[in-house]
């Protein structure tokens, strides 16, 4: 071999170890930086010695003054209160005789049977009146006294061709007008219990309360309705036993 080539391979052979040195030298140096250093232990905190609780002073205790109990004020007796006297019931006036005067009109409301028998005992009495059954306020003419026949009668509605709030209104005018005229008004019932009920009554009371003089056959007040109503509104009435006697009654409130 030349000396050459030897030399070479030396220096190839050198520089190898020299490389291997370092390589080996640089991995101890990375293991000794990657070693975690070491924390020194914590002491533990010195903690400050427990302080005993400052207790409160005791105040003593204030026990409330005791207040003399209170006494109830006398109430003052209430003096019984004064009783009025009970008033006797006023008891109707009596029929007076007379005070009606001529000429009188008969008429119903209603329009019952009982209009026809009105006129037939009013026919006895002499007096002067003119009947019409449908007179209106405004046909009363010179009319002093004014006789109604109250009661209603369905079959009697339908044959004058009236029905029952046309025969109430037209009784209501009559009314109103008559008074207006200064009339005396006398409402008649004749017709006993028979012609009580619902329908008579609602065109009795209307012109009840409106009535001078109130002449009611017995039979027909059983319930009190004109009795009551003579009371309360101060009216005098005449209570007959049976209807054949109401002529008499008509016939003396003219004298």
């Amino acid at each position: 071999m030349k000396k050459t080539d030897l030399l070479k391979l030396l220096s190839i052979c050198l520089v190898l170890v020299l490389a291997i040195s370092v390589l080996t030298a640089c991995g101890n140096t990375g293991q000794e930086t990657n070693k975690p250093k070491e924390q020194p232990a914590e002491q533990p905190a010195e903690q400050p010695a427990e302080q005993p609780a400052e207790q409160p002073e005791e105040q003593p205790v204030e026990h409330p003054k005791e207040q003399p109990a209170e006494q109830p004020k006398e109430q003052p007796k209430e003096l019984p209160k004064e009783q009025p006297e009970e008033q006797p019931a006023e008891e109707p006036k009596p029929a007076s005789k007379g005070g009606m005067q001529q000429p009188a009109y008969v008429t119903s409301v209603g329009q019952s049977a009982d209009a026809a028998i009105l006129k037939a005992l009013v026919d006895k009495t002499g007096i002067t009146y003119k009947y019409d059954t449908l007179v209106t306020g405004d046909n009363l003419g010179d009319t002093k006294t004014l006789i109604i026949a109250a009661g209603a009668s369905s079959k009697g509605l339908g044959a004058a061709g009236i029905d029952e709030n046309d025969e109430l209104n037209r009784a209501a005018d009559l009314v109103k007008k008559a008074k207006e005229k200064n009339i005396k008004i006398v409402v008649v019932h004749i017709g006993g219990e028979a012609r009580r009920g619902d329908l008579s009554d609602k065109f009795i009371k209307p012109v009840l309360n409106s009535a001078d003089h109130i002449i009611v056959v017995k039979g027909g007040d059983k319930d009190g309705l004109f009795t009551n109503a003579a009371k309360s509104k101060g009216i005098p009435i005449d209570v007959v036993d049976n209807m054949s006697n109401v002529g008499n009654y008509i016939k003396d409130l003219f004298q």
